[in-house]
């Protein structure tokens, strides 16, 4: 469990950084309309986008290292620390200071992260014995994903961001949980299991990857990057108890503790995202308006 936690942490950082990196050029590119799949052609030309790309790998590569120490439960809630990490990147690039209140802010989110990962069972038996369990979880996340595009499509500024990047969070969950899938079909091939975890894991991605870059593009990347993390690790571990079987954390006292520490980290993160500084919002362009 601990070498699990430890990669994840620096898998975090990477998708940290390439986030920064990504809502930096994606501010720019003001003439897209909302989802529109073109924004990723744009964005290939420009080098600073092409190195969160890279960033991206390593935190995926690093991700899919501690998925294999780890379960989804313990995995997937470590990437709330990437907004963590983001706080002084955005700094840095801004070349302000960080308020006080962000970093008691992101104090409570580590305490209650630690607090969350405390309660979380560290070892739960993961099996995939069939594919359908798999297209069901691809069908109903692709037509979930469909509609959060057509309602952001809709929707203004902030709101528009927010629907977006709980979208790409979405996606990125389920995909983690694919991932695992793959690493455990190596020890017990299932050839139609195989082929359809990567089929979903190249869709999601895609279409994850579209409507992150278009949350960033709208100009609120803390309530972007934010909506991201904290819709992960539920996406995933609900789709990690469908497609892998594994055991969710029963018992009143213990959920009842999970769901006070969640609470905590969200509050954690609220206050990050009001912050009067803004500090955590990178400029950009003039938002496009929702009917583009």
């Amino acid at each position: 469990m601990t070498a699990a936690i430890s990669v994840a942490l620096i898998s975090a950082f990477f998708f940290a950084l390439a986030a920064t990196l990504q809502q930096r050029e994606a501010g720019l590119a003001t003439e897209i309309g909302a989802s529109d799949p073109r924004l990723l052609w744009r964005l290939a030309h420009r080098p600073w986008w092409l190195a969160g790309i890279v960033a991206d790998v390593l935190a995926a590569a690093l991700h899919i290292v501690a998925l294999s120490f780890g379960t989804i439960a313990v995995v997937q809630p470590v990437g709330v620390t990437g907004l963590l990490f983001a706080i002084p990147m955005v700094a840095i690039l801004r070349r302000t200071p960080v308020p006080r209140r962000d970093v008691a802010a992101a104090l409570v989110v580590l305490i209650g992260l630690a607090l969350f990962l405390a309660l979380t069972p560290g070892q739960t038996q993961s099996t995939i014995e069939r594919a359908t369990p798999v297209v069901f979880v691809i069908v109903g996340t692709v037509a979930l994903l469909g509609g959060l595009m057509a309602l952001a499509h809709r929707s203004p500024g902030r709101v528009r961001a927010v629907v977006l990047a709980a979208g790409g969070g979405i996606a990125f969950g389920v995909v983690a949980v694919f991932a695992r899938a793959l690493l455990l079909l190596i020890e017990r091939p299932h050839p139609a299991a195989i082929v359809v975890a990567a089929i979903g894991i190249a869709v999601l991605v895609c279409v994850g990857y579209l409507m992150l870059q278009h949350a960033y593009r709208a100009g609120h990347f803390a309530a972007s990057l934010a909506t991201a993390v904290v819709i992960d690790p539920p996406a995933a571990i609900i789709a990690g108890a469908l497609t892998l079987h594994e055991s969710l954390p029963h018992g009143l006292v213990r959920m009842s503790l999970i769901l006070a520490c969640a609470a905590i980290v969200t509050a954690g993160i609220a206050l990050l995202v009001r912050s009067p500084s803004h500090v955590l919002t990178l400029s950009a362009g003039p938002e496009p308006d929702a009917d583009q």
